[in-house]
């Protein structure tokens, strides 16, 4: 399996934090050199804002709000600046969606020419003028494709694509894109699980992550995992790249915590960080440089952003 109880891998427990929100509903969370992104509801309009964070400071950038929050990516555009891209539907959450990316240096908006007027597509991620998103199907996939493309776009191939009797969900959970490697956590319902073939009275789920040269579609399995009867949450997800090397993931515990991985994909070697203490409120986190940014639920939706403190693995590092 993959996760034990984090108890039992002697982590040490997260620094204190500092408060950056506090939002009327939950919310994804993406952040990259200083920046962050989330949505903010609006009640009086019953809607999202995309609202960004940097240097202290929060505010409302200039675009057209939407019916479900943001799946907003930051990364860095050509030049060195930060970018933002994401998703809004005709039909929400996923019917007729286009790409858009906002470019904090202009403050303006544009639609992606790699959205397909057929299609519907979301989940994107970005890095430099390279864009990886899905495209919604039965079996949602993978696509990679530029900014400024006409439409010309590159399709990867997924993870397992096994459906057990129960007919649950399959396809990508979280990606993330640096330079030429995209990172991918696939979920998908086996057939067998715990040595077992699995029927319609199990609650059964399987996990994969995976590491793709985005450029050259070659991918390399990280890790992968099964639970039977929802005896932990999605095991991989909230998947953040770093360098040339450094994959930051959340893993689940069996115990219902989580714990934030890095992981060095040259070498196989990781170090963790115990989010145990979180996990009633859990929502999402991602990781950026020393920081480790994290939504928890509440009467009041917090952000926070924490330093937290890494310790070597006890578990292989795929898992």
């Amino acid at each position: 399996m993959l996760a034990a109880g984090a108890a039992g891998l002697g982590l040490a427990a997260p620094a204190p934090a500092a408060v950056v929100a506090r939002e009327r509903a939950t919310t994804p969370i993406d952040a990259y050199a200083g920046h962050a992104v989330w949505s903010s509801y609006d009640r009086r309009a019953r809607r999202y804002r995309l609202v960004a964070w940097y240097a202290g400071k929060r505010h409302r950038l200039p675009v057209a709000p939407r019916r479900t929050p943001f799946d907003a990516d930051l990364g860095a555009d050509e030049r060195g600046g930060v970018q933002a891209v994401y998703s809004r539907c005709r039909r929400e959450p996923t019917g007729g969606c286009d790409l858009y990316r906002y470019s904090f240096a202009t403050r303006t908006e544009r639609r992606l020419a790699i959205s397909s007027p057929r299609g519907s597509e979301g989940m994107p991620t970005v890095s430099g003028r390279h864009v990886a998103f899905v495209r919604y199907a039965t079996v949602p996939r993978i696509y990679v494709g530029t900014i400024g493309g006409e439409g010309h776009v590159r399709r990867l191939r997924g993870g397992t694509r096994e459906r057990n009797a129960a007919g649950g969900d399959t396809g990508p959970a979280s990606l993330d894109l640096a330079g030429s490697r995209l990172a991918v956590a696939w979920v998908y319902e086996p057939r067998r699980c715990g040595g077992r073939p699995v029927d319609d009275a199990d609650t059964a789920f399987a996990n994969e992550l995976w590491l793709y040269r985005a450029n050259g579609g070659r991918r390399r399995l990280l890790g992968r995992g099964c639970d039977l009867d929802a005896t932990a949450d999605r095991r991989f997800d909230d998947v953040s790249l770093a360098g040339a090397r450094r994959l930051a993931f959340t893993l689940g515990t069996r115990g219902g915590g989580f714990v934030m991985r890095r992981l060095d994909t040259r070498t196989g070697r990781a170090r963790d960080a115990d989010l145990t203490g979180l996990s009633s409120s859990y929502m999402a986190s991602v990781q950026d440089g020393r920081w480790t940014w994290v939504v928890l639920s509440g009467r009041r939706t917090r952000i926070e952003r924490h330093r937290l403190r890494f310790a070597p693995a006890r578990q292989p590092a795929g898992g």
